[in-house]
């Protein structure tokens, strides 16, 4: 996809998707990341398991993962994420940013995802997200 194509897809947003969180769920990610010092039971980055959004917007824009190269990301715990047997957490993207930068043989394109995490299996409508979750990735093509 042309870098032209992807700075006009700014404030396109995912699909709602509803993410059940248990106790059990959140102990396997923190044993996959050796963490030790979990953030209120919850390790820092878990936010990390919910970044179904950016993929269907990668695939909704046409940016082949293969093609992608993580950058940077960052999580922000506006509220604590309250575990319990069940806990239901509803999420949207939006790719929020989008820079390009042209060398002689490259273009590279830096596209910024914001994920917002809400507390609740419902509508997002009138709620304030628990949590944020960026991811910046970079494409790189041949000029």
């Amino acid at each position: 996809m042309s870098g032209h194509s992807l700075r006009g897809k700014t404030g396109e947003r995912s699909g709602l998707f509803n993410e059940e969180i248990t106790p059990a769920r959140v102990a396997e990610f923190a044993a996959a990341v050796c963490s030790t010092a979990p953030l209120g039971g919850v390790p820092p980055t878990f936010y990390t398991i919910l970044r179904r959004g950016e993929f269907e917007l990668f695939q909704r824009l046409g940016i082949a993962l293969s093609s992608v190269l993580h950058a940077e990301q960052e999580y922000v715990y506006l509220k604590p994420l309250s575990v319990g047997r069940g806990t239901h957490v509803s999420c949207d993207t939006e790719v929020t940013k989008f820079m390009e930068k042209k060398g002689r043989e490259t273009i590279l394109k830096f596209m910024t995802f914001e994920t917002r995490i809400f507390q609740g299996e419902r509508s997002i409508e009138d709620q304030t997200p628990i949590g944020l979750s960026r991811t910046t990735i970079v494409i790189r093509e041949k000029v």
